[in-house]
């Protein structure tokens, strides 16, 4: 009885190495790294955004900011992350303090903050770029979709006239447009440093929806 048990066993093996290989084995095999690169951006951001609104207090019904435009260093952002996670320069956070006007950029005023933004930006590697498009793969774009739920602030740069500076956010795979990046972020060094053809970006008012 033993014998044949292993003999049927054996013949499963056999009629195993038979089977056609799923057709989805690509994506079923990069879908946790595509999930794992956009984690890096994603916690990243998470944690700027908590630590900006650590530094707002609301007195007398005003809010009293004490940060400062720039990066987010790991110093500042660090303690919001996860256990483990690595604050490395893939992708960068800057807070952002706008004029009024979203035509340049201004010094945080510690009584306004209405056109305070986060914004967390960087280059996809070269895996997730289609190599005769030059854009990010599929692979890639539909995880970033499913994840962000189509969030109108994260997704990649798009160029768009109809935004005052000529950028918007373009959300994969979606017939609605994305948020216009304000023109004192898109003119600034840290927004042109980067190749906008390969770069994803998520942006949001430190302590309200962008309008």
């Amino acid at each position: 009885m033993y014998i044949w048990v292993v003999l049927a066993t054996f013949l499963a093996i056999l009629a195993t190495f038979n089977l056609p290989v799923r057709h989805d084995m690509h994506q079923l095999e990069s879908q946790p790294l595509a999930e794992a690169e956009l984690n890096k951006m994603v916690v990243k951001h998470k944690a700027s955004v908590k630590y900006a609104r650590t530094k707002i207090k609301r007195v007398h019904g005003v809010n009293i900011i004490s940060y400062e435009p720039g990066e987010v260093a790991e110093e500042k952002g660090g303690g919001f992350t996860p256990a483990g996670f690595v604050w490395d320069g893939d992708y960068a956070s800057w807070i952002y303090c706008i004029a009024p006007d979203e035509q340049r950029m201004d010094n945080c005023n510690q009584m306004i903050g209405e056109k305070d933004y986060v914004v967390t930006i960087g280059e996809l590697p070269d895996k997730w770029i289609n190599r005769i498009s030059g854009i990010p793969v599929g692979e890639y774009m539909r995880v970033l979709a499913k994840a962000m739920q189509k969030t109108p602030e994260c997704g990649l740069v798009a160029e768009d006239d109809a935004c005052n500076s000529g950028y918007r956010v373009k959300i994969f795979d979606d017939e609605e447009d994305g948020l216009c990046i304000p023109a004192g972020i898109a003119d600034d060094a840290l927004f042109n440093g980067v190749d906008l053809k390969r770069a994803v970006i998520y942006i949001e008012t430190v302590y309200n929806k962008l309008k």
